[in-house]
């Protein structure tokens, strides 16, 4: 089941999302809504699964936000989530086999157990200073 964590400042912008590997009992389940720029999906795929060969289209996209999704391979994290007024709306614990995606507002984390831990962001990265702002 699809965890969504939207803001209190502003009620129709999400902040993020999670769900379980376990939770892909068939097909694929999209965690992401269509209009942010990071997608993420967990998908069962069944023995002789086949997708036709193919690439992505060259065009350009505007982007003027970082955006990332965590997968937790092994052991676990505490996720502090903030909305966008920095205030703290969410504290959750992450363990195997689960997909974060976060779109807005702020985070930080603490791994609670040895841990192996997947991150993807939409790049390029310019350095910390122009991409993160620490509070």
């Amino acid at each position: 089941m699809i965890e969504k964590i939207y803001s209190k400042v502003d009620k129709s912008l999400i902040l993020f999302s999670s769900l379980n590997v376990k939770d892909a009992e068939s097909g694929r389940i999209d965690s992401s809504p269509e209009n942010e720029y990071m997608q993420s999906s967990i998908s069962y795929l069944n023995k002789g699964f086949k997708i036709k060969k193919h690439k992505h289209k060259s065009f350009e996209r505007k982007i003027n936000k970082t955006q990332e999704a965590w997968f937790i391979y092994e052991g676990q994290i505490i996720a502090e989530f903030f909305d966008i007024d920095n205030m703290k709306i969410a504290e959750k614990t992450f363990s195997k086999g689960d997909l974060v995606t976060i779109y807005n507002g702020g985070h930080c984390f603490k791994a609670t157990e040895n841990s192996i831990f997947l991150e993807f962001k939409n790049g390029p990265y310019f350095g910390k200073n122009v991409d993160r702002e620490d509070f």
